[in-house]
């Protein structure tokens, strides 16, 4: 027993690593810290637009206007019937 009693100073349960928040590295897609300036795996460096960029989820043009086509049609085919 230690003079403050059963301190352990070997112990240590907090892990830095798993506190730490990470994003995707918008190049190579590798986890880096939220912090980091330049991406370890790839080099590039990180702005916080392009991990902002590649978090939202974007559609291509394409795929929203056949989607806006599609369901026009199909609304102005059931609204034809009455």
């Amino acid at each position: 027993m230690t003079e403050y009693g059963d301190w352990d100073d070997e112990s240590n349960d907090y892990d830095d690593e798993a506190e730490t928040p990470t994003l995707p590295c918008p190049f190579c897609h590798e986890e880096i810290y939220e912090a980091a300036d330049c991406c370890p795996y790839c080099g590039n460096y990180i702005s916080l637009e392009e991990l902002e960029e590649d978090n939202t989820a974007r559609f291509p043009v394409w795929v929203v206007m056949t989607s806006l086509i599609l369901i026009s049609l199909f609304l102005f085919g059931f609204f034809s019937f009455f």
